[in-house]
């Protein structure tokens, strides 16, 4: 489950006003963009067409993706 993008500066949770900035919006939208490019990668469908070949490609963009949603998860 994903928060959805905030339109204003403040968001209301559990009946305390809490300031959203606008790069944390974008940090945010980025973070969700990452899951959601991981989690295409691991889909069985696209595993089980791995070749030998193609798996060391397929497992340095995979830690790489890893890498920079980590980096940027970790800014929050």
């Amino acid at each position: 489950m994903f928060f959805k993008r905030c339109d204003e500066n403040y968001i209301d949770i559990d009946g305390e006003r809490h300031f959203v900035s606008n790069g944390a919006n974008q940090d945010h939208g980025h973070c969700k963009q990452l899951v959601c490019e991981i989690v295409e990668m691991l889909r069985p469908g696209t595993i089980d067409g791995l070749e030998f070949e193609s798996y060391a490609g397929w497992l340095k963009d995979l830690k790489s993706k890893l890498k920079e949603w980590d980096k940027k998860y970790l800014k929050h």
